[in-house]
């Protein structure tokens, strides 16, 4: 009693998926809806019955199972469920690559200092720190997704430098 209560609340709350078999749906024209959701995006009845070798004096009975049973409308609501879910997907791999960029910056950050630590001053120039500050900042920025590189912000504001040679003097 208390799991039909429960099923019946969550059919409230979640929708259906119309792409699954309706109530009033024979398993033939189910099967048939099936073979058009699944033709593709270049989906038409007759491509779908072409596929999947169905006679051509068929095509009166999918053509109206699919006006009762709204097929092009449940193929597209089943094309978004799978776009949804190649696009979390997508974005939980980027994630899981954005943690290990971030992991392996921290691990290569670490080495630096290390190295840092273990350096006379003396064998420092002026050119090696900034170098390497912009280098880490770079790479931060990088794999953090902060727009705007150093590199992208200094040519912002350089001006405009035009140098004439000599052909031009006197004009």
């Amino acid at each position: 009693m208390m799991d039909e209560t429960v099923d019946a609340a969550l059919r409230e709350v979640l929708p259906f998926e119309s792409w699954e078999r309706l109530a009033d749906e024979t398993g033939q024209s189910f099967a048939a809806f099936c073979a058009f959701r699944d033709y593709g995006a270049g989906r038409n009845i007759k491509r779908a019955m072409e596929a999947n070798a169905i006679p051509a004096r068929r095509y009166d009975v999918w053509r109206n199972w699919s006006t009762k049973y709204q097929w092009a409308k449940r193929a597209g609501d089943y094309d978004m469920h799978l776009d949804r879910l190649k696009r979390a997907e997508r974005a939980k791999s980027i994630e899981m690559r954005e943690t290990a960029y971030r992991a392996a910056t921290e691990r290569m950050l670490a080495v630096v200092q290390k190295r840092l630590d273990l350096m006379d001053p003396a064998e420092l120039t002026q050119g090696n720190i900034v170098e390497w500050m912009k280098g880490s900042i770079d790479v931060e920025r990088e794999v953090l997704g902060v727009a705007g590189s150093g590199e992208e912000d200094a040519q912002k504001t350089k001006q405009l430098e035009i140098r004439f040679t000599r052909d031009f003097d006197g004009v």
